[in-house]
């Protein structure tokens, strides 16, 4: 309670709305400094784990419908692959059997 009376006097309060009640709290350095969340594009398959590419299914202009296998890869000595999200045309492949990518790279582009 002190720190929230210590926050009230510097003018560190903030204030905000949840359903029609009106709220102050103090917000802690790591909430301030934490990274601005944005939208996942829709257009693109990323990897959701890191891993290799053992083999790339599609080609740029193919057109596909939801569920045809995009590509192979293994993370962690398991094979995994990754399915077309709806139907549409391969408007880039960003890798190749081989390569290696990181959480969250973009594998494939789609376009409608």
């Amino acid at each position: 309670m002190k720190a929230v009376a210590k926050a009230a006097a510097t003018g560190d309060l903030k204030t905000f709305r949840v359903d029609c009640q009106t709220y102050q709290t103090k917000l802690t350095t790591k909430f301030e400094n934490r990274c601005v969340w944005e939208a996942p594009n829709w257009r693109e398959v990323c990897a959701y784990i890191p891993g290799s590419v053992l083999e790339v299914f599609v080609k740029e202009g193919q057109s596909l419908t939801a569920g045809t296998a995009l590509l192979r890869f293994e993370a962690m000595k398991m094979e995994c692959v990754i399915t077309m999200p709806y139907d549409g045309v391969v408007k880039k492949v960003h890798v190749k059997a081989g390569d290696r990518f990181p959480k969250n790279q973009t594998l494939v582009e789609i376009d409608e």
